[in-house]
């Protein structure tokens, strides 16, 4: 695998990588179980669901993050996980990157809580539960 910045260019002689995929794709699976879904109609569905009101959820966003951390000038992202139920709404949300703190966490996903979807659809076309994931970037300009 080769990484490039500019004019740089980094090698990294990993070998097959085919184990490690293998474990983290089951891992994944296992995650998915966890939260409820069902494994089989995740693999067959056609379409993931998209987000519909982003414009909202961005305000909610501003609106939650800490004052605390916008006179600090905090910078960060934040990966979740929103689960997605058949009529488009959120029924739960997970920091993904527990690197942050928990209240940016806890910010982040109660700004999703109104957050509505395009369900995720499965191989005959009808509204499933899935799930959604993002990053989120907050700095301060």
């Amino acid at each position: 695998m080769s990484l490039r910045q500019g004019a740089r260019i980094l090698t990294l002689k990993t070998g097959t990588m085919g184990d490690a995929f293998s474990v983290l794709n089951q891992c994944a699976e296992q995650l998915m179980v966890s939260w409820g879904l069902d494994l089989a109609e995740q693999k067959a569905q056609t379409r993931q669901p998209k987000l519909e009101n982003w414009r909202k959820i961005n305000e909610r966003l501003f609106a939650n993050w800490p004052s605390d951390m916008i006179e600090e000038a905090w910078r960060g992202s934040v990966n979740i996980c929103v689960l997605v139920d058949e009529r488009g709404r959120t029924n739960g949300c997970q920091a993904t990157n527990m690197a942050m703190t928990q209240e940016m966490q806890e910010a982040t996903c109660n700004s999703m809580t109104r957050a509505r979807f395009d369900p995720a659809r499965d191989a005959e076309g009808k509204p499933m539960r899935s799930f959604y994931e993002m990053t989120i970037t907050y700095r301060v300009m």
